[in-house]
C-alpha cells in the first residue's frame, strides 16, 4: 500500500523538518559536486530537484528518501569531518510521523 500526503512544497518539507536535518541541508548549500554528473549550482538543489520530482508521486517513503538521499554528503569528501551526527536523529524519529 502506498502511503499518501496532501499537498506539500519542497520548502515547507524543509522548514517542518527536525532543525538537524535543516541545518544538514543548508551546509549543503555550500558543496558543488562534479558538474559532468551533478550540473546542478550545488548539493542542495540537487536535492530539490530530486525530491521535487518524487513529491508528484505522492508516496512520503519515495519523498523522504529523496530529501535524505545525499544529506550526509558533506561528511563524506576528503577532509571532511562530520559537524553533526545524523543516525542517532535518524533512528529514534519516524519520520513519516514527522511531516
Amino acid at each position: 500500500m502506498v502511503k499518501t500526503m496532501k499537498v506539500m512544497t519542497f520548502d515547507w518539507l524543509v522548514d517542518s523538518a527536525p532543525l538537524l536535518i535543516q541545518d544538514k541541508l543548508n551546509d549543503l548549500k555550500g558543496l558543488r559536486e562534479r558538474p559532468d554528473y551533478h550540473p546542478e549550482p550545488n548539493t542542495f538543489e540537487h536535492i530539490r530537484i530530486v525530491t521535487e520530482r518524487l513529491m508528484q508521486t505522492g508516496d512520503i517513503d519515495l519523498i523522504v528518501a529523496g530529501l535524505m538521499h545525499d544529506i550526509c554528503k558533506l561528511d563524506c569528501m576528503p577532509n571532511s569531518t562530520p559537524k553533526r551526527a545524523i543516525l542517532p536523529v535518524l533512528v529514534m524519529i519516524k519520520l513519516p510521523l514527522i511531516w
